[in-house]
């Protein structure tokens, strides 16, 4: 785990064994896949949370997604709340 051998290991360096562990892949960018799904959910969420209420309502979300219908939103409202959370979104990827 400590790869660049300087006899200490980095948080990178531990949260990148992790990752080979689980068989996670790097991109062409070097960084892993889940991380950067990761990133894309969380960057998604803010560019739909219009009014930053840290909440995506079912108007924000089609607003912000064309094409996308209400069944769209309810098949990821998973607490049936109305709003999708930050939280939700990242399940997604499990």
């Amino acid at each position: 785990m400590d790869d660049n051998q300087d006899g200490k290991q980095s948080f990178d360096e531990l949260v990148e064994a992790d990752m080979r562990e689980h068989h996670d892949l790097k991109d062409e960018a070097g960084g892993f896949f889940e991380e950067h799904m990761h990133n894309q959910y969380h960057d998604e969420f803010e560019r739909l949370d219009v009014n930053k209420d840290e909440k995506v309502s079912k108007d924000e979300f089609l607003t912000g997604s064309p094409g996308s219908r209400e069944a769209d939103f309810q098949k990821h409202d998973f607490n049936n709340d109305g709003q999708h959370t930050l939280d939700e979104m990242l399940s997604l990827e499990r």
